[in-house]
């Protein structure tokens, strides 16, 4: 447990490389960047109803570092929308594990502390006690009627 545990901790310190067959292709994946993982959060999220969703995001997973994603995107998801028309079984590999390398327990804590930090909820907060003050208010007054 613990040596797998020891491989896992030195793959993500030397960014290591997993390596997925795309047609005969070797395409090597790295731990998720930051600046990826948001870049592929817009993409689906503009994309969402598009055909090529599914080969915008492998093309963003393959590339994973800022400047390439901003010289090579453009044209690498057309050459896997339009030229090798890979299909979604083809693609499937990349995403699954590119799911494994985005660093998910420590991004889970962090999000977890920034909502404590918000000051939306501040304000969110005081609309409730507001709504709370109000109903509170008149329960009072209808209290007082029926006396």
């Amino acid at each position: 447990m613990n040596n797998e545990i020891e491989k896992i901790y030195n793959s993500v310190v030397e960014n290591e490389t997993d390596y997925v067959n795309l047609r005969g292709k070797k395409v090597g994946i790295k731990w998720m960047h930051p600046g990826t993982q948001r870049k592929l959060s817009n993409i689906i999220l503009k994309y969402k109803d598009d055909d090529t969703l599914q080969h915008r995001c492998a093309a963003v997973c393959v590339l994973n570092n800022f400047f390439k994603i901003l010289f090579l995107y453009p044209i690498l998801w057309r050459w896997y929308f339009f030229v090798k028309e890979y299909s979604a079984n083809e693609m499937y590999e990349i995403f699954e594990v590119s799911k494994k390398k985005v660093q998910q327990e420590s991004s889970l804590k962090n999000m977890v502390l920034l909502i404590g930090v918000r000051d939306t909820l501040k304000q969110q907060t005081m609309t409730s006690v507001e709504s709370i003050l109000q109903k509170l208010l008149s329960e009072q007054s209808t209290q007082s009627k029926e006396d």
